[in-house]
């Protein structure tokens, strides 16, 4: 049964604590990936740019070159943050998901043997690997993704509808 809105929202405020001693980390993650959206939008732009000036007739091999050049440096630069803001991202999903399973392992150890007369121990093992990998996976890279498709929409829109912006097409 899919979570509610009203279920999921508490129980994602409920991963703050575990997020706090990393927040160094995730805004260096939203940096990188303002950086990744920003070069994944440029990219176009700097393909745009060597088609219309530099492949025109008559430009000689200098504007070529410079506009592969280019074309290049937003390549390298859009693969440097990607793999940089994918390696963060992973380290924070790992990072809080192992911290998640140790505030809980700590707790299932401070329950009282009644608890565990009631409780399978298997059961809690289980639903324990299974509720911090999931976690971990949504913090780790479906988060990510998501915002990053939101930076680049919202990217693409202000470029579609910016009157001051120059034109992308010839």
């Amino acid at each position: 049964m899919p979570l509610s809105v009203q279920t999921s929202a508490p129980s994602l405020r409920a991963l703050l604590p575990f997020l706090r001693p990393y927040r160094a980390m995730i805004w260096i993650a939203g940096a990188l990936l303002l950086l990744a959206a920003g070069t994944t939008l440029a990219f176009p732009w700097a393909l745009r740019l060597l088609i219309d000036e530099g492949l025109a007739a008559g430009v000689d091999n200098t504007a070529l070159a410079w506009r592969f050049g280019e074309l290049f440096a937003v390549a390298a630069a859009l693969a440097l943050f990607s793999s940089a803001r994918f390696y963060v991202v992973s380290w924070l999903g790992e990072r809080i998901s192992a911290d998640l399973r140790n505030a809980v392992y700590s707790h299932v150890l401070q329950q009282t043997p009644a608890f565990f007369e009631t409780t399978q121990s298997g059961e809690v093992l289980s639903r324990l690997t299974n509720d911090t990998t999931l976690v971990q996976t949504v913090v780790g890279s479906s988060l990510s993704m998501g915002l990053r498709n939101t930076v680049m929409g919202l990217g693409a829109l202000a470029k579609r509808f910016c009157r001051s912006c120059p034109s992308t097409t010839s």
